[in-house]
């Protein structure tokens, strides 16, 4: 008999009669596990058919986690919300007894929770919290993997109604302000996230990543759990190839970092996104996030340049194209350009001050 452990859950795997047997005992405890293999291999030589053990949602999401998060970017992330998601039920109820009056129960009980803050979650946290990174996966994990009866339930009739995607894009002296309120050496990895839009853990990758050959680079792991490739303009690659190059010397973990008379400490990003934060408040610049909303912006200036939503979801790495529909906005003045051009009337003239800041955007650089 053998059994071994995958994460956090014992498995079997043996012969009787020369027919192989194996799976998972549902078990964290080995003692308990044992006993369920011991159990198993009685009935099995008896020819009689136990009746297995009801999977728990506790024994479902161990698993679960140890098979499909562990390793990932967002196992923290999930590993806290399946904290959360315990608070509000029990992690000792069956798998096959969990329907939508249980669901409504938790979703409930965590919409009334306070934040640290003192306030109460959003619809999208609980959303997050309750039903997509958490219970959903799970309960579709045991009923897929584990062979356990589930019940149906209809999420989208428990879901919380979100408000709709916010619009923040910013005019030039925004931008202006807010990178002038920033360090030095914060300014490269604030005009590499506003060009190319990345998500903010993203943009702070290694030296690795960089295929200066080729003029790409390559994010590993990203939040949809693939690796995402982006293509550098020409202008950007000169400056990322040398960070690259000087990163590696110094042995450092990402390209972003400060310049001290040759001694190179890497920025982190939770201090870019303080710096930002600060930066913000420095240029008056209100009801604006410090790093999250550069992406937001990224995304409607490519929108209004290229006029394909496809090539936005590629460049933003989007599993659907409703998730990019969210980012890319289109203000008045798109409006009104579309308007003109659909009914043959003159586009606004372009003033020699327009034709400068288009100029100046098509030059710029990460530097």
């Amino acid at each position: 008999m053998a059994i071994y452990k995958r994460g956090d859950i014992w498995h079997f795997d043996f012969t009787v009669r020369g027919e192989r047997h194996r799976g998972s005992t549902g078990f964290r405890k080995k003692a308990d596990a044992s006993q369920y293999v011991e159990n198993l291999r009685r009935d099995l030589k008896l020819g009689t058919s136990p009746e297995r053990a009801p999977v728990t949602l506790g024994q479902a999401a161990d698993q679960w986690f140890a098979s499909r998060v562990v390793g990932k970017k967002t196992a923290t992330t999930t590993a806290i919300r399946l904290g959360i998601l315990f608070r509000h039920i029990d992690r000792n109820l069956p798998v096959r007894s969990i329907g939508a009056r249980e669901v409504e129960a938790s979703i409930i009980a965590r919409s009334v929770e306070p934040t640290r803050q003192g306030g109460l979650p959003k619809p999208s946290t609980i959303n997050r919290d309750m039903i997509d990174t958490t219970l959903r996966p799970v309960l579709s994990y045991a009923a897929e993997a584990m062979e356990e009866q589930s019940r149906p339930i209809k999420w989208a009739k428990l879901r919380r109604q979100e408000s709709a995607g916010r619009t923040r894009t910013f005019t030039d002296a925004e931008i202006t302000g807010w990178r002038d309120g920033l360090p030095e050496w914060h300014r490269p990895p604030f005009n590499f996230i506003l060009r190319y839009g990345v998500r903010l853990g993203e943009a702070f990758f290694p030296p690795r990543a960089v295929d200066v050959e080729a003029g790409t680079i390559t994010l590993y792991d990203t939040k949809n759990g693939t690796d995402h490739t982006l293509h550098i303009l020409d202008e950007d690659l000169p400056d990322i190839a040398a960070r690259k190059t000087r990163a590696e010397a110094a042995g450092l973990e990402t390209i972003w970092f400060r310049d001290d008379g040759g001694e190179l400490t890497p920025i982190h990003w939770r201090g870019f996104q303080s710096a930002s934060r600060s930066a913000l408040d420095a240029a008056g610049i209100q009801d604006a996030r410090p790093v999250h909303d550069l992406r937001h912006h990224a995304a409607t200036t490519l929108l209004r340049g290229c006029n394909n939503l496809i090539i936005v979801k590629a460049q933003l790495n989007h599993k659907t194209i409703a998730s990019t529909a969210r980012y890319a906005h289109a203000n008045g003045e798109d409006v009104k350009e579309a308007l003109r051009h659909t009914y043959g009337t003159k586009s606004a003239p372009k003033t020699k001050k327009n034709s400068r800041i288009n100029a100046k955007r098509g030059r710029g650089s990460v530097t």
